[in-house]
């Protein structure tokens, strides 16, 4: 997830759920990896928060041809 804010990168986050580690990526602060669970980027988009448990139950179903799985990213 890389947000834009006109040309300047704001926010990015890298999400490994093989591994279970999140790194994440803010403007003039070097990577920083973070514990696994939910992320929530209220300082940059007020009300985001990523539920991790849904990339889990994405991941761990055997989808057939015929299947696609929606991601629900809420805003509060």
């Amino acid at each position: 997830c890389v947000l834009y804010d006109g040309y300047i990168r704001q926010l990015g986050s890298l999400i490994d759920p093989k591994n279970k580690r999140i790194w994440r990526y803010k403007r003039n602060v070097f990577r920083r990896e973070c514990s696994w669970g939910d992320i929530n980027e209220d300082d940059i988009l007020p009300g985001f928060t990523l539920d991790i448990e849904m990339i889990e139950n994405a991941l761990s179903q055997t989808p057939t041809p015929t299947e696609t799985f929606e991601l629900e990213i809420k805003f509060s």
